[in-house]
């Protein structure tokens, strides 16, 4: 696989990956297949997310990013993943979390959109709101072992 950094004309460099090419059901032509990754300040950075997608693919490791959003995904995982194999305390403690701390704040946002920055300034504000650190330190890795299981 490859990939083209392009310099745009504000100064930001852009990064699309070719993917492997799909035939066109009508014609049976092979059709090229391009995803666009973002936009970087610089040239490195735009070249180490390159990097890091390539060898994601390479290792077989690659999942394209989704507009599913955290609510979605939670909600999805609590019933397919956690539920199957988690005692019902864990796992009703689990969605209890998600549903009073992490999903009001974050629910709405694409996953791909949310970083550890995030997550750092969530446990901030329940730890300023009041909630003692033992249950904030719980609700951040809730949303962590989540966030392994995808």
């Amino acid at each position: 696989m490859r990939g083209t950094i392009t310099k745009r004309p504000d100064g930001k460099f852009g990064v699309k990956i070719d993917l492997p090419p799909e035939r066109d059901p009508e014609t049976g032509e092979r059709r090229r297949k391009q995803k666009w990754l973002g936009t970087f300040a610089t040239r490195r950075e735009a070249e180490e997310a390159l990097a890091c997608v390539v060898g994601e693919v390479a290792a077989g490791t690659y999942t394209p990013p989704t507009k599913t959003t955290l609510q979605e995904f939670a909600e999805r995982w609590l019933r397919d993943y956690a539920a199957p194999r988690l005692r019902p305390t864990t796992h009703a403690s689990y969605e209890t979390i998600l549903r009073r701390h992490i999903l009001p704040t974050l629910g709405g946002r694409p996953l791909a959109r949310i970083t550890p920055a995030d997550l750092a300034r969530l446990y901030r504000e329940k730890l300023d709101a009041g909630l003692s650190a033992r249950r904030s330190s719980t609700s951040t890795p809730s949303c962590t072992v989540c966030w392994r299981r995808r």
